[in-house]
């Protein structure tokens, strides 16, 4: 057979098959191709007494994670699981074969879940619902998820890798750090240093009300830090690929194309500091007015700002690069 010298001649009952194969719907008595999944739940629950204990710590992946302060001396937990599979048999397989795990080691209850290896079509995911007492250090880890803390007063730990923070309410130090993770931190009141480190991810940080230090650093992210009004302490803000927006009263300010220092409110050991790469840093302090000065004055200023190219666009990252997802 030639190709490109003569026009292809096909049968006219082909081409009359051909035409009516696509015009016409296709019968078959087959099943759907597209797999259909059946899910599985199993409800879990523990409610340990909180005497002699100080730290609680939980761990899970492809976990939503809520945490609340609730009872004198009671830790309360409440998860539900939930399998999706190819079959009902295999959704209830695995689900039977979840299991809740706890252990002491003097001060620090944990608590965690075993199960098989399951396969790429079998997904298991945790509903966490949380209560620990007041003033109790929490830990939280996972993988896949979320974790949504509100009021609780005490020491706050949170890591997570692919997923999102988000902090409400009141809490004691608290620390978190991210990989592929965005942090919403929205406290009316710290008692206790901030740190927050994140790899691809954006930060927005606020308190309302804290004599303390605060610390964040990412990689592939910007940062929004709100202070309260009023503030003590020094600030260190400085970019590597990125601008940064000071809009805070600063007294001794020095300002070059990658930093902001200088000093916030009266004599304080508190710290500011704040590091970013491929991304930008923006200080506001809450109710502020935004004014602008020369970042070539010296003493008190009002809105200093730097910028290293590329700068940003009025996005809250830098032009240029690939920003982390908000």
């Amino acid at each position: 057979m030639r190709f490109g010298t003569e026009p292809l001649r096909l049968p006219i009952l082909f081409l009359f098959g051909f035409a009516s194969a696509l015009l016409l719907p296709a019968c078959s008595d087959d099943e759907p191709t597209t797999p259909s999944h059946h899910s599985a739940i199993r409800d879990y629950s523990d409610m340990e007494d909180a005497s002699g204990i100080t730290f609680a710590s939980f761990e899970g992946v492809n976990s939503e994670v809520q945490v609340r302060t609730g009872q004198t001396n009671v830790i309360d937990i409440q998860v539900r699981a939930e399998v999706d599979a190819p079959s009902a048999e295999d959704a209830e397989d695995f689900a039977d074969a979840i299991q809740m795990r706890t252990e002491l080691d003097r001060t620090h209850r944990s608590w965690w879940f075993d199960y098989p290896t399951v396969p790429r079509d079998v997904t298991i995911t945790l509903d966490w619902i949380i209560e620990v007492p007041e003033g109790m250090e929490v830990e939280v880890e996972a993988i896949n998820g979320s974790f949504d803390v509100d009021g609780v007063l005490g020491p706050v730990i949170l890591a997570i890798q692919n997923g999102v923070v988000e902090v409400r309410g009141e809490t004691g130090q608290l620390t978190v750090s991210g990989t592929n993770a965005s942090v919403d931190i929205a406290l009316d009141a710290l008692d206790g240093p901030l740190s927050s480190t994140t790899v691809n991810g954006n930060q927005k940080l606020a308190f309302g009300e804290g004599d303390t230090s605060v610390f964040a650093a990412t990689v592939n992210g910007a940062i929004e830090l709100t202070l309260p009004r009023p503030y003590d302490g020094d600030l260190d803000a400085q970019v590597q690929n990125g601008s940064v927006d000071v809009l805070v009263t600063l007294s001794g300010a020095q300002v070059t194309p990658t930093q902001v220092t200088g000093h916030i409110g009266g004599e304080s050991e508190n710290s500011v500091v704040l590091r970013a790469v491929n991304g930008g840093i923006d200080v506001f302090m809450a109710r502020v007015a935004r004014l602008h000065v020369s970042p070539q004055s010296s003493g008190n200023t009002i809105g200093c700002s730097s910028s290293s190219p590329p700068g940003r666009s009025g996005t809250g990252s830098p032009s240029g690069t690939n920003p982390a997802r908000s």
